[in-house]
């Protein structure tokens, strides 16, 4: 009754009355084509550490949408504003299982306030976290089993300074080097290697999402692996490049040479996007939001206090070896040493 009940009788007023919205029963209801669909795992995110979280935030389930059997997963905002909890992203990748393992199209009905940012740490870096949700979209679209779409979806270091210092003889050649400039790609070697490199200096624009999607798919049709360097600002990533970095098909090998931050760590492939090997320089900060701005996913109404305690909380645990102990990479490595590990990785691979 608890788990039926989402998150109280207060909380399904204040959805249905002051926001006017339909609980996500009713809007499942609307959705398929009657009551008789399989629910999944409805008591995960009971008895948990920090709390009871009622199914875990959100439904997912199988059912039928027109005659056709679908996925789905919904969240229920009546469950602390719908935000993603470690248990909410656990429950989302099992029903993106039984899509792969299925081949079935997968509906999202999306009403979340995004992640629930005291647990970042346990929601966002590693392997199977959050960006895995992206990287398993991907990999649908590549089998074709079908998808939806929604229309209208509403400190920096210089790059070609590090490039010069891990490539044969500072050699580099730029692949559409005045287009999309926040993002630098091109060719090189690293002992006798012909490798991609794809290294960013802040936020992914337009322009630049397109021409590293571009050139990712480049680099998997000459089998040449694939090397990125992370620097990125906290604004979301391109959704074009996040399906070619997850498709291609060879070797990837990723440094965190500054920030590693929301989307855009996806589209450079961090660890949901199973690079080969991961890195860290000693500068490296890992973490959803940059330290310092947690404002910008916070409530506008969030106290001061609370926001500075946030913010301490994101320092502590973005630094390079708060990630590292956690085995959410494959080691810190010093900069002067990162052309020696390079030329390991691709012998290896």
């Amino acid at each position: 009754e608890k788990v039926r009940r989402g998150g109280g009788e207060n909380a399904v007023i204040r959805h249905t009355q002051r926001n006017r919205k339909l609980l996500v029963r009713d809007r499942l209801r609307f959705l398929l084509d009657d009551d008789d669909f399989l629910e999944l795992s409805p008591f995960a995110g009971m008895g948990l550490p920090y709390g009871d979280i009622p199914s875990a935030g959100c439904l997912t389930g199988v059912g039928r949408i027109n005659g056709l059997w679908c996925v789905f997963i919904a969240n229920d905002a009546t469950v602390k504003g719908g935000t993603a909890y470690p248990i909410t992203v656990k429950k989302q990748l099992r029903a993106q299982e039984v899509v792969i393992q299925n081949r079935l199209p997968c509906v999202y009905l999306v009403d979340s306030g995004g992640a629930f940012l005291p647990l970042q740490s346990e929601i966002f870096p590693d392997k199977n976290q959050g960006g895995r949700t992206f990287y398993n979209e991907a990999i649908m679209s590549a089998m074709k089993i079908p998808q939806v779409l929604n229309l209208n979806i509403i400190a920096f270091l210089f790059p070609a300074q590090i490039v010069s210092r891990l490539t044969d003889g500072s050699r580099f050649q730029e692949f559409k080097g005045r287009y999309g400039t926040t993002l630098v790609t091109g060719f090189a070697k690293i002992h006798g290697h012909l490798v991609g490199i794809v290294a960013n200096n802040g936020a992914l624009t337009y322009e630049a999402a397109l021409k590293g999607s571009h050139f990712v798919q480049l680099c998997d049709q000459r089998d040449a692996p694939l090397l990125f360097l992370q620097n990125t600002a906290p604004a979301a990533a391109q959704g074009s490049m996040m399906s070619a970095v997850a498709c291609a098909s060879v070797p990837k090998i990723t440094v965190v040479i500054g920030g590693c931050h929301g989307g855009d760590s996806y589209a450079m492939c961090g660890r949901a996007f199973d690079p080969n090997f991961l890195f860290l320089w000693p500068n490296a900060r890992v973490s959803l939001a940059a330290p310092g701005h947690a404002d910008s996913l916070l409530p506008a109404d969030t106290k001061q206090e609370e926001e500075k305690k946030l913010n301490e909380k994101l320092e502590e645990e973005s630094s390079a070896f708060f990630s590292s102990g956690r085995m959410w990479d494959d080691g810190v490595i010093l900069p002067q040493e990162t052309r020696k590990v390079k030329i390991l990785n691709y012998h290896i691979n």
